[in-house]
C-alpha cells in the first residue's frame, strides 16, 4: 500500500440555504399578518370605560373643598402638614383621617401630587379619603401652556 494515498475531506462548512431561510421568514410574515388587528377587542363587552374628561366644571362650581396635596416628603392636608419619612403606612393613615376632619361624602376633594411621588402614597391619601366616605376624587395637573 506505498502507492495508494487516501486523500483527506475538507472539514465541511455550515451552509445555511437561502431557500430554507426564505422558508421561515414566509410563515413568519404570514402569521404576524394573520395576528395583527388594528382593532382592539381585548375589552369584555360587559366593562363599559368612562370617556376622559375635564373636571373643571366641577372646580368651578365648587367654593369649597379640601385640597390634598402629595410632595416627595410630606403630605399637606388643608393647613396640616403630615411628614411621609419615616414611612409608617398605619400611623399616616390615622394622621390623614384626622387632618380630613369631618368631611362628608359631598365634599369636593382636590388631589395634586407631584410627578416624582412614589404611587404608594399617592394611593395612601386616596385610601384616607375613601375611609371618611369620599370616593370621588379630582386628580388635578399643572397645564402644559
Amino acid at each position: 500500500m506505498s502507492g495508494v494515498r487516501i486523500k483527506k475531506k475538507d472539514p465541511a462548512t455550515p451552509h445555511l440555504g437561502l431557500t430554507s431561510l426564505m422558508d421561515v421568514l414566509t410563515i413568519l410574515l404570514i402569521f404576524l399578518l394573520v395576528n395583527y388587528s388594528d382593532q382592539f377587542d381585548d375589552i369584555p363587552n360587559f366593562v363599559s370605560l368612562p370617556l376622559a374628561q375635564t373636571a373643571l366644571g366641577t372646580i368651578k362650581e365648587s367654593t369649597t373643598g379640601t385640597t390634598i396635596t402629595v410632595a416627595q416628603d410630606r403630605i399637606v392636608i388643608g393647613r396640616t402638614t403630615l411628614r411621609t419619612l419615616p414611612w409608617r403606612p398605619a400611623d399616616l393613615l390615622a394622621a390623614m383621617g384626622a387632618a380630613l376632619g369631618d368631611v362628608t361624602p359631598e365634599t369636593h376633594l382636590f388631589l395634586i401630587a407631584d410627578e416624582n411621588v412614589p404611587y404608594r402614597v399617592v394611593d395612601l391619601a386616596v385610601v384616607a379619603a375613601a375611609q371618611k366616605g369620599v370616593y370621588k376624587v379630582n386628580f388635578l395637573a399643572q397645564s402644559g401652556k
